[in-house]
Order: structure tokens, then C-alpha cells, then sequence
């Protein structure tokens, strides 16, 4: 399954560093995999690690950033796991967000299952840094299809409006199959192998 690197923009537009991904199958859907490495305000290195099922609903999510450490698994209640020390019991959660576009393709990946163009999302925010867990609003627009160009190449694509409800934030990013095609301001893929899977440059 795909593997690549992406640029990753800060406030300002400027480059603050990189985040290298691969995707492959998991235990009963797909599973992202990323390492994210910060040039700037600090250098820093961080691990992300989302399971989801056949449908893209989470399964399993691990976030480690070298101070802390957050791990979640799904069970019949909702999510159990710990940061750090402390155990953690939460509900049902039908979207995580994080900072990796990882978390944006799985969430659109699942409107898409679901047919749906248009959600009003209640997340699980995941606080960059802290890995603290707390309630976002956010809502997905599918804004429809046609081609993408990128450095990497053109593609198929699924065009997205996202916009965090909390702080009135929105910015539109596509995606193809598992992953962000492109998402300016935010994140822009630098390299890409679909490695036999997908998608591939038209």
C-alpha cells in the first residue's frame, strides 16, 4: 500500500518539517503509519500509529512523541488505554484527529463509505504536544471529483472542505484512496510510491 513523505507547512506557510508514512493492511480495515520530525520552533520527532476497520472507524491508536505517550484500543464499551501513567476509559469515538493528514483520510474515507457529502463530526481532538483528549466539532464537504496535479504526479481525486466549528478554521484538502493527495497550508506531498496499491499517477 502507498508510502511517501509530506512537507509539513506551519502557521505562517513555512516549511517546519517532514512526516514520512506507509499504510498497509491491519488486523480487519488498513493502518497508517507515520513519523513526523519538527525542524521548527524546536527539533523534535514524533510516532503515529492508526488501526481502523473495514469501514474506517478506529480500532487502535498510538501517538508517542518522546515526552509522552498515548495509547487507545477499541472494545465493546468504547476506547480503554493510557497517556503516560494514567489509564484512560473513554466512549465510543467514530473519528480521532491528530495532526497527520492520516486522520483526515480516514475520516473522509468513512463518509465515503457512508455515503454521505456532508457531516457535522463530533471528534476526539488529540492536543498536539500533550497528547490530552478533548471534544472538537468539525464538519466534512465533499465537494465532488476530477483531476489533481501535484509535484508527484496527477491523480484522480476527492475534493474536501474541512472546517473546525470550535474555531471557525477551514481549509479544503483531496484525497485518493488511503491517503491526502494534497492539502495546501497544511501538508504537501514531497514523495510518493503507491507501491502495487494505490492510488496511482494517471
Amino acid at each position: 500500500m502507498p508510502a511517501g513523505t509530506y512537507t509539513v507547512f506551519g502557521d505562517e506557510g513555512r516549511p517546519v518539517g517532514t512526516e514520512e508514512f506507509r499504510t498497509a493492511p491491519g488486523i480487519a480495515g488498513s493502518r497508517w503509519f507515520s513519523t513526523i520530525r519538527f525542524s521548527d520552533p524546536a527539533a523534535g520527532e514524533e510516532i503515529v500509529d492508526l488501526s481502523v476497520d473495514e469501514d474506517w472507524r478506529p480500532m487502535r491508536l498510538r501517538i508517542g512523541t518522546g515526552e509522552h505517550h498515548l495509547i487507545l484500543q477499541r472494545s465493546a464499551q468504547g476506547f480503554h488505554g493510557a497517556r503516560d501513567a494514567q489509564r484512560l476509559q473513554i466512549g465510543p469515538v467514530a473519528d480521532f484527529y491528530y495532526r497527520s493528514p492520516g486522520f483526515n483520510a480516514a475520516t473522509a474515507n468513512r463518509l465515503m463509505t457512508e455515503n454521505l457529502t456532508t457531516a457535522d463530526l463530533e471528534v476526539t481532538w488529540v492536543e498536539a504536544g500533550s497528547l490530552e483528549l478533548r471534544t472538537s466539532q468539525q464538519r466534512y464537504e465533499r465537494l465532488g471529483e476530477g483531476e489533481l496535479r501535484t509535484r508527484v504526479g496527477r491523480f484522480a481525486a476527492v475534493r474536501w472542505r474541512y472546517t473546525d466549528l470550535n474555531s471557525g478554521w477551514t481549509g479544503e484538502f483531496w484525497t485518493g484512496g488511503a491517503i491526502v493527495l494534497s492539502y495546501p497550508g497544511v501538508v504537501e506531498l514531497a514523495e510518493y510510491d503507491p507501491v502495487g496499491a494505490g492510488p496511482f499517477p494517471l
